[in-house]
């Protein structure tokens, strides 16, 4: 009975604001978490950086499977010209100084910016896009998506997909993902006594390290 419920898992000032459009099925969110802040001396360069962030979007989600919310640009005459400024939800996270020019601009505002992405995962990982990846598997596994939604929140999910990425891991491979979500369910028990018998956020940190051992 047990292998046969595991096959079923297995079933396949003036601030004008720039904000990029990514086509992929996540094209959907609204959560808008990043901002960029450029001083003066950069306002000619916003498609330069924009074209740059789409770059490293889909960089990231190549490396590591997370996809990387609408980030939106603006100008800003209050900081120093040729400063860049990182925001996560309003909380300054970054600050650089470059050179005005296009080379300069486009290598410095990659690294940086991808350091802060990695860096701050856990505060970039929505509940909406949670549900994004949760929708995509349903669409193979609508069993499995029943089963571990019964025990597991939004909440969760996000927690144990944000855990992973937080240990360098991949969610590339996101029905395997959830396949292994719901093993570890099963090693434990039924899933109405799992329920009641553990906190939910004990069950996130469990599968998180029961996915990468």
């Amino acid at each position: 009975m047990l292998n046969r419920i595991k096959n079923l898992f297995r079933k396949t000032e003036d601030k004008k604001p720039y904000t990029i459009d990514f086509d992929s099925i996540f094209d959907s969110l609204t959560d808008n978490p990043i901002t960029i802040c450029a001083g003066a001396d950069l306002s000619s360069m916003h498609d330069v950086m924009l074209k740059n962030i789409n770059l490293l979007r889909e960089e990231i989600k190549e490396e590591c499977g997370f996809v990387l919310p609408l980030t939106t640009i603006v100008e800003d005459f209050s900081i120093q010209e040729n400063e860049i400024q990182i925001f996560i939800h309003n909380e300054l996270i970054e600050q650089i100084y470059v050179i005005p020019t296009e080379t300069e601009v486009v290598n410095e505002l990659h690294e940086t910016l991808k350091t802060v992405i990695y860096n701050n995962i856990d505060k970039l990982f929505s509940n909406e896009l949670a549900e994004k990846y949760v929708n995509t598997v349903q669409k193979s596994n609508n069993f499995l998506i029943w089963n571990l939604t019964s025990i597991l929140s939004i909440v969760d999910i996000r927690t144990i997909l944000s855990e992973i990425l937080m240990k360098g891991k991949s969610i590339n491979n996101i029905n395997y993902i959830f396949e292994k979500m719901g093993e570890y369910v099963l090693a434990e028990g039924d899933y109405m006594h799992v329920g009641k018998k553990r906190n939910p956020h004990i069950i996130s940190q469990a599968i998180a390290k029961y996915l990468y051992k």
